[in-house]
């Protein structure tokens, strides 16, 4: 977690079933925004294999695939949505746990998010080389990482993304960095918010 005590993450590990004479590389996937509550995450979703894009390709390329819920989605807790540091340390998390859980699983690897999951991305990048020593990563590629905040909820604070983004990052950044929510929401609209981020 934010302040590095040991927490459950879920997620998930696809594996290719054919046998591979050298060390696969694992393609770790930081998913966009959907949700900041335990049935949001990707793992708890019945068609989850099928919402991931390109990945029977992913597989067929013999690479080994890693999705994290992040904290708190898919896991009791609240999730510390776009808190750089936990979601980055949870993306290079599921890489350790693919090399746990599959025999032929290499150090090599990459890393692909879109949204929150590139905001993750970038994160998970610059962390590499003091969280996970041992892995080596390839690459990165993030599309639309939510890295300029302040600018995306000026710019959207008129419209439904501005409604669904303002909860989830009140919510999840005041229960992370202990803010009072309403020092930052006006009082009478503070169960309104919650109400929103858990919707």
């Amino acid at each position: 977690d934010l302040n590095d005590q040991p927490i459950a993450v879920s997620g998930l590990v696809v594996v290719p079933t054919a046998a591979s004479e050298t060390p696969r590389q694992i393609l770790a996937i930081a998913r966009g925004t959907q949700g900041i509550y335990p049935y949001c995450g990707t793992s708890q979703l019945p068609d989850a294999l099928t919402n991931l894009d390109l990945l029977q390709t992913m597989i067929d390329q013999g690479f080994v695939v890693t999705v994290t819920d992040y904290p708190g989605i898919g896991t009791p807790g609240i999730s510390p949505y776009l808190v750089g540091k936990v979601e980055g340390q949870t993306v290079l998390d599921s890489v350790r746990a693919a090399r746990n859980l599959v025999p032929d699983a290499g150090t090599d690897f990459a890393i692909i998010g879109a949204s929150q999951g590139g905001h993750s991305a970038m994160f998970a990048s610059q962390m590499v080389s003091d969280y996970t020593p041992e892995l080596s990563l390839k690459g990165t590629v993030t599309q639309a990482g939510a890295f300029d905040l302040a600018g995306i909820l000026e710019a959207r604070s008129q419209d439904r993304i501005g409604g669904i983004l303002f909860p989830f990052v009140f919510y999840a950044w005041s229960d992370a960095y202990d803010i009072p929510l309403d020092g930052v929401i006006q009082p009478d609209y503070v169960d309104e918010s919650q109400r929103l981020a858990k919707t």
